[in-house]
């Protein structure tokens, strides 16, 4: 009788530290992931802020050809 229930608080033990266990892992895992979230989403925005500093090199570039363009044919016309 007595081994019975040792048996019974040793199985019992045993699925409170796994179900302690599982939940800790769980929470790691989910603070994981929430890390993950955060890093994606500062990555997003650097990507966002090189996409805007290309764009901007790229219209100054465009508009300063442009320029320098029509600057040369109005020279070449006053001569």
């Amino acid at each position: 009788m007595t081994h019975k229930l040792v048996m019974q608080i040793a199985i019992i033990g045993m699925i409170c530290c796994m179900w302690f266990l599982l939940n800790y892992n769980i929470n790691n895992i989910m603070n994981e992931v929430r890390d993950i979230k955060e890093n994606q989403e500062i990555m997003s925005n650097e990507i966002g802020y090189v996409y805007d500093d290309i764009e901007a090199l790229s219209n100054y570039v465009t508009y300063h050809e442009k320029v320098g363009h029509d600057e040369l044919e109005n020279n070449e016309e006053n001569e």
